[in-house]
């Protein structure tokens, strides 16, 4: 098995803690979607989600779109560290990743092979994006070559802050920012 969708079933927390605790080993599995399952809460038993990067060491890309990612900080921060390495495509879009999220998660995340980072519709902002860039500018993805913010309320001058960033990362391709409204507050 190569990819695997048991994304729409709206599992929840149990589901899906029962989905991934009898996940068998799967080494050829490289796309996993959780999409929309919305399990990212206190409810939420985070052992079973350090079992994915055993149960499919070969995972690339894995879609935790609408999954309440943010709604818990302490389930966040679970999740985020329990990511497999080998991710080279993570979606996190319809989630709650403002500035106060963002912060305790980038720390976090140790994604060396990340490619394709989306954050569509994540709710991201002015501060968010702001210590995105700042993060970035680490160089904690080598191997980025695609950020897609679209849909956030960003300003213009935090999408800028954002793309100076982005420029030092060597490979950098393409920073998607459509739909994205200039928020009312500039402070973020």
């Amino acid at each position: 098995m190569r990819e695997s969708e048991p994304r729409q079933n709206k599992l929840g927390p149990a589901g899906v803690k029962d989905f991934l605790d009898q996940l068998p080993p799967l080494p050829k599995l490289n796309m996993l979607s959780l999409a929309e399952n919305q399990f990212a809460t206190a409810d939420f038993s985070p052992s079973s989600f350090r079992q994915l990067a055993t149960s499919a060491p070969g995972l690339e890309e894995l879609n935790l779109n609408a999954n309440l990612l943010g709604s818990d900080q302490a389930m966040l921060c679970f999740v985020c560290a329990a990511l497999p390495s080998t991710l080279r495509v993570l979606h996190l879009g319809a989630s709650s990743l403002d500035g106060s999220n963002l912060g305790v998660m980038l720390p976090i995340l140790n994604l060396p092979c990340l490619e394709c980072l989306s954050f569509v519709q994540a709710r991201l902002d002015d501060r968010g994006t702001a210590m995105l860039a700042e993060w970035l500018q680490k160089k904690p993805l080598p191997k980025l070559q695609q950020l897609d913010i679209s849909g956030n309320r960003i300003t213009r001058e935090a999408i800028a802050q954002l793309q100076n960033s982005l420029h030092t990362i060597t490979g950098f391709k393409q920073l998607k920012v459509g739909g994205c409204r200039q928020s009312a507050d500039r402070r973020g």
